[in-house]
């Protein structure tokens, strides 16, 4: 588990490396990592700041399928498809080139 430190104080003016040197952090703010680990102690010290637990990201990797919405059509089903998406289908009247016709337009 990683963590954070948290705002429990209305308002927390805090030593930052930064132009001003300092920053403005509301209730419920987070430290960011301009706020040095001493300040960030010294916070939790005198009660204004709370360190929490953050669980650590788990990455998962999700299986992804790509379903070709041409699949399965027979030629009147393509030719319905290419309508509907206003594709020209010109002279092609055979599936290989009605489906030619439709990945050609972009539209598969």
């Amino acid at each position: 588990m990683g963590s954070q430190y948290r705002v429990t104080a209305g308002c927390v003016v805090a030593k930052v490396a930064s132009d001003t040197g300092e920053g403005y952090f509301y209730q419920g703010a987070v430290l960011p990592d301009g706020v040095s680990q001493q300040e960030k102690e010294r916070l939790v010290a005198i009660g204004l700041v709370a360190e929490i637990d953050v669980p650590e990201v788990v990455q998962v990797e999700v299986p992804v399928t790509i379903v070709d919405p041409l699949d399965g059509l027979d030629v009147d089903g393509l030719k319905a498809y290419a309508a509907a998406h206003g594709i020209d289908l010109g002279r092609a009247t055979t599936e290989d080139g009605i489906r030619s016709k439709i990945t050609e337009a972009g539209q598969a």
